[in-house]
């Protein structure tokens, strides 16, 4: 449904594209005696109050501008927004460059209404407002934020043309989430780490791609131990991970970092990523700053030894 609104909006405009540029081409056929009553230099310009489209998940919000763009004199204008308050609903309005607002807000018709007066003409761009959207309706629900200008008119009380673009809002789909953690932060020899890694999928299943790396700043170690392909099927929520012995990792501290992440298959991007970082303590009170690079790299490899054999 938000695809197929998505490319009506987009067929519309690129039809409003087309017929502006027919017009153009008729004028070139306006006789010239016409044309040279125009007086050069002057630009023809239309005022045009917009919104733009906007998107939140479920419960949460989002604040968005109404704007008013070449405008000349502008004395006055009431503007009501009108929604499917069972997609979204206007939890405040606040006034923007032009000043200070009247506001009447009424969720249940569906419909924000704002009105502003000036003793003095203001002319140029502006934002009339800033409304604050809630995303009430379930993931993937398309709501138009249809924008209706009552009146318009400069300072002296005559009628300003104008245009309207409309947006549209839109409740975002649930994507996966992931989650890392280990139940300390500082390990020294004879511990045992035990390393969780929990995700959840509200939405319906996904493909993803599953990536776990180890770094450790200190011993110059970087290292991506799984980036797989899997699946998450709808409404999952569950953890992998277990217990890693902390053996005696060398005579010098360090400090290490868990990643997590789930990335779409198909670019790459996140989806989402978490992290969690720890330290190591040895027993032994030298410390050894220059520790070769071999053993460095031996420590390193042995933890991930470990992980792979719980993974």
């Amino acid at each position: 449904m938000m695809r197929e609104m998505g490319e009506g909006k987009k067929k519309w405009r690129v039809g409003v594209v087309m017929l502006l540029f027919a017009v153009m081409l008729g004028m070139i056929l306006i006789p010239s005696v016409i044309l040279a009553v125009q007086p050069a230099g002057i630009k023809s310009q239309t005022t045009e109050v917009s919104i733009q489209d906007a998107s939140a998940a479920q419960g949460e919000s989002v604040e968005v501008p109404i704007n008013i763009t070449n405008v000349s004199d502008l004395g006055a204008t009431v503007i009501w927004l009108f929604y499917n308050s069972s997609v979204v609903t206007v939890e405040s309005v606040r006034e923007g460059t032009l000043g200070s607002l009247a506001v009447g807000i009424n969720n249940t018709a569906g419909v924000t209404k704002m009105s502003w007066f000036s003793a003095e003409g203001k002319t140029g761009d502006f934002v009339f407002a800033y409304v604050k959207l809630k995303a009430v309706g379930n993931p993937g629900d398309v709501s138009v934020l249809d924008l209706d200008v009552k009146r318009m008119v400069d300072s002296k009380n005559e009628p300003i043309n104008h245009t309207v673009r409309d947006g549209i809002f839109t409740v975002k789909l649930n994507q996966p989430t992931i989650f890392v953690k280990t139940d300390k932060t500082t390990y020294t020899p004879g511990d045992t780490m035990n390393l969780k890694i929990c995700m959840k999928n509200e939405g319906e299943n996904k493909t993803v791609m599953f990536g776990l790396w180890l770094t450790i700043p200190k011993l110059r170690y970087a290292r991506v131990i799984k980036y797989e392909q899997i699946v998450l099927p709808a409404g999952y929520d569950d953890c992998i991970g277990g217990p890693i012995p902390v053996r005696d990792w060398g005579d010098s501290g360090f400090a290490g970092f868990w990643g997590a992440g789930l990335f779409e298959p198909s670019t790459g991007a996140f989806i989402d990523f978490d992290t969690a970082a720890w330290n190591y303590m040895p027993l032994k009170t030298t410390r050894i700053e220059n520790a070769e690079k071999d053993e460095k790299m031996e420590i390193s490899e042995e933890i991930v030894k470990q992980v792979k054999r719980i993974m």
